[in-house]
């Protein structure tokens, strides 16, 4: 790999563990501050005080995060950059060994349908920044999430 993108692709994953870390946080701000309301029975128009916005912030954080891993997946396999956020696009150019891992390094339960799961949200980054547009959105949290972490596993030994 040339020394520039060897940069770039350290740069991506530190980036991409960035989101991911301060999603974690968020997921723990979200708990402590939950709990507390509940706790101290805290009540906002007459209804419990509840802090699941959350959960959007750290979706977007998350499908971010998978995008750029992709990428740098991809920069790491052919030296070049892929300029697309559609995560279907960047996964099926990548060769058919690295598909296969990411797969089989997934949680089973995704595992039978991956490639329809990762249709389904490969653009929730691009859509759900603009959410407040269109109320009708879907997405798989629990898919992103265990993306990502598998993502950034195959990762890390690479760029470390």
């Amino acid at each position: 790999m040339k020394k520039e993108n060897k940069e770039l692709c350290d740069n991506m994953f530190a980036v991409a563990n960035s989101y991911k870390a301060s999603a974690e946080l968020l997921k723990v701000a979200n708990e402590l501050i939950t709990d507390s309301a509940r706790r101290h029975n805290i009540k906002v128009n007459g209804r419990p005080l509840e802090f699941e916005s959350v959960i959007l912030s750290r979706l977007l954080l998350y499908s971010l995060n998978v995008e750029i891993l992709l990428k740098a997946l991809y920069l790491i396999e052919f030296d070049d950059v892929m300029k697309t956020h559609e995560w279907t696009e960047i996964f099926d150019h990548l060769p058919k060994a690295r598909q296969q891992e990411i797969i089989e390094k997934m949680n089973p339960v995704f595992q039978t349908n991956f490639h329809d799961l990762l249709n389904e949200n490969k653009n929730t980054f691009v859509e759900w920044r603009y959410s407040y547009e269109n109320s009708k959105l879907k997405s798989d949290f629990s898919f992103v999430q265990n993306l990502t972490n598998v993502l950034a596993e195959i990762i890390m030994p690479i760029v470390n």
